[in-house]
């Protein structure tokens, strides 16, 4: 059945500091920094993407496009929107999760 809810797509980009990408064993893009005044520096470490619900807590996070968009026929969604500005969605003392907009070859290929 169909679902008759709306939801957002989005990439979120994730920021380690060293030291937590290292005991994660996470590689990190040096070249790629996020600043938050008052905590260390953190640096791009992975990129994944979710699907979330407009009007709830739910999402569901998926590892790459063709996930992405598997799980959008699933859901069968009435509306889908696509992000259009970065937002930070969380962060602590060392790690950042921001959300992002996708990029035009990541549109693309969710088409």
């Amino acid at each position: 059945m169909a679902s008759t809810e709306s939801y957002v797509v989005c990439g979120v980009d994730v920021y380690r500091t060293p030291e937590i990408a290292a005991d994660d064993g996470v590689e990190i893009d040096t070249s790629k920094k996020f600043r938050l005044h008052g905590l260390p520096d953190m640096f791009f470490s992975g990129r994944h993407y979710r699907i979330i619900h407009h009007n709830s807590n739910f999402y569901d996070a998926q590892t790459s496009i063709p996930d992405l968009r598997e799980a959008l026929i699933e859901l069968q969604p009435d509306r889908v929107s696509v992000l259009v500005r970065r937002v930070l969605e969380q962060n602590d003392t060392d790690t950042a999760y921001v959300l992002t907009p996708l990029s035009d070859s990541e549109l693309d290929e969710l088409k």
